[in-house]
């Protein structure tokens, strides 16, 4: 699950669909009806997100944990990065958290959602 509306969004999802060979991710904005049942379910705070949701059959991932689930699916290159799952779990999650929070200064905001 991906925030709709969030630029910096958006660029991940694309990002990851280059590099995700085997077609295998899924993507639901928040802002949906789906994704608001999903937002209900998993206790994600719809005013305020500040997360990504990695959902597979066997767990949910948020935050950098989500992004190491997320590499490690994809091709050769970007699972180079998952050596910075070792930064301990506090600090990269405090990193993640402070980049969420700032977002849409950062990267901007759109109105609607570009992820069909």
């Amino acid at each position: 699950m991906v925030d709709g509306v969030c630029t910096l969004c958006e660029h991940s999802v694309r990002w990851i669909q280059h590099h995700d060979k085997k077609h295998q991710f899924q993507y639901i904005s928040v802002q949906s009806d789906e994704g608001k049942g999903y937002v209900e379910k998993y206790g994600v705070e719809l005013a305020n997100i500040e997360t990504v949701l990695y959902i597979t059959d066997k767990a949910v991932f948020r935050r950098s944990d989500a992004f190491f689930e997320i590499l490690a699916e994809l091709d050769a290159w970007p699972r180079r990065l998952l050596f910075l799952r070792r930064i301990p779990k506090p600090l990269r999650d405090g990193l993640y958290r402070l980049i969420a929070k700032n977002r849409y200064r950062l990267f901007g905001k759109r109105s609607t959602c570009l992820i069909p």
